[in-house]
């Protein structure tokens, strides 16, 4: 029988559909039944993609959402993955997102197969700076740390995507005595070409550690300044009271895009489109944001923190500002990268290619292909076309 692996992501974030596809696209090819057990909000994204095997046991949009699912299916999610498990023993389990739930089909997966590995895909481990993000933010943060923690009891394997990421485990979990291993980010390989790059941009979802009130005053400050920049902010969040507190002249240099939802697609535009792409973050472990501007070739001004720093090297792929940095800071790094603008994206382009693209794939799931004895399975089109290739 082949080997099965199952892919769980209870919590809905669209930006890490394209990573956890593309890891069980990679190991359908290498003979393994892949199974998702996921939000419904993923849906849309599975059937535009063509995933098979797919399970909708949750909804959790949001923190609401993840709260009522938790409450109501605590008692009701057993049954579901036990019949699952029961048609689909799992030989191997990646949790994909945190969630309150994740730890009952880990458990599961231990009760029904004890052989399995158990793994856990940590975004991020720790985030020791909580009070950055407000008092609401903080306590949200504190239920996530419990629940990766309660998961992690039952995981036999950890990936992490940094070097950043493994300090920061390292720290919370150094108790943990079973397999760890670094898997940096990798998403696949589909820049968009020929766009014209126009905007220095802020995208994603926005809280209090995004540093939106920063890029806010920047706008103003370059208004004010008369200098001829434009400036893009595009996400679902609310951000009504940043928008209200620029001026007119700050607005008409501004292209605000704030709809219910953004595709893979249209982000991938916001990225081809920009000069440079802002990440003021003031704590983080890594960026998928980062991935997705290297991919297109657009360089990134980011604070200088070890997310950022140990992926971008300052003036060759990317610009660093400091960690508290001003308005003027902001603005320098601009003007070095208008200055620099084609180096800087041939660079960035590079730094994706060797490090988060798919490519790079089999090198870093190395580790699980070998336990699960894996081998990659020849597609017939492929030895039909060597078959041809021979013959001639």
């Amino acid at each position: 029988m082949p080997k099965c692996s199952v892919i769980v992501s209870l919590k809905y974030a669209p930006g890490l559909f394209k990573e956890f596809s593309l890891l069980g696209n990679k190991l359908s090819k290498y003979s393994s039944q892949v199974i998702y057990v996921l939000s419904k909000h993923y849906q849309k994204q599975s059937e535009q993609t063509g995933l098979e095997n797919v399970f909708y046991v949750s909804s959790s949009l949001n923190t609401i959402e993840i709260i009522q699912d938790s409450f109501f299916c605590l008692n009701k999610i057993n049954p579901v993955i036990r019949k699952i498990f029961n048609k689909y023993l799992p030989d191997f389990v990646c949790v994909y997102n945190p969630h309150p739930l994740n730890f009952l089909i880990l458990k599961e997966a231990c009760k029904v197969n004890k052989h399995s590995i158990r793994s856990i895909y940590l975004h991020e481990p720790h985030k020791p700076d909580k009070y950055l993000y407000g008092k609401f933010g903080s306590i949200y943060f504190k239920i996530v740390d419990f629940c990766q923690a309660l998961s992690i009891g039952y995981c036999n394997s950890v990936v992490l995507p940094s070097p950043y990421a493994l300090e920061l485990f390292k720290i919370r979990f150094h108790k943990f005595k079973e397999s760890v291993h670094l898997v940096p980010i990798l998403i696949p390989d589909t820049p968009i070409l020929s766009k014209e790059r126009k905007y220095f941009t802020i995208a994603g979802g926005m809280n209090k550690g995004k540093g939106l009130d920063v890029f806010c005053e920047l706008i103003e400050y370059v208004a004010e300044l008369g200098l001829d920049y434009h400036f893009r902010i595009c996400t679902t969040s609310n951000i009504n009271a940043y928008i209200n507190s620029l001026s007119e002249s700050a607005k008409k240099i501004t292209l605000i895009e704030n709809p219910a939802k953004i595709s893979d697609s249209q982000m991938f535009c916001v990225h081809a489109e920009s000069k440079a792409f802002f990440l003021l973050h003031t704590t983080a472990t890594q960026s998928g944001a980062m991935t997705v501007a290297f991919m297109n070739g657009t360089p990134v001004i980011a604070r200088n923190i070890s997310a950022f720093s140990q992926f971008i090297i300052h003036w060759e792929n990317s610009y660093l500002v400091p960690k508290d940095c001003s308005v003027s800071d902001l603005l320098e790094a601009m003007q070095y990268v208008e200055n620099n603008q084609d180096s800087l994206s041939v660079a960035a382009r590079k730094t994706f290619e060797s490090t988060f693209s798919e490519k790079n794939w089999e090198q870093n799931y190395l580790w699980l292909l070998n336990s699960l004895d894996l081998h990659y399975n020849v597609p017939a089109k492929e030895i039909a076309d060597e078959d041809e290739v021979n013959e001639k």
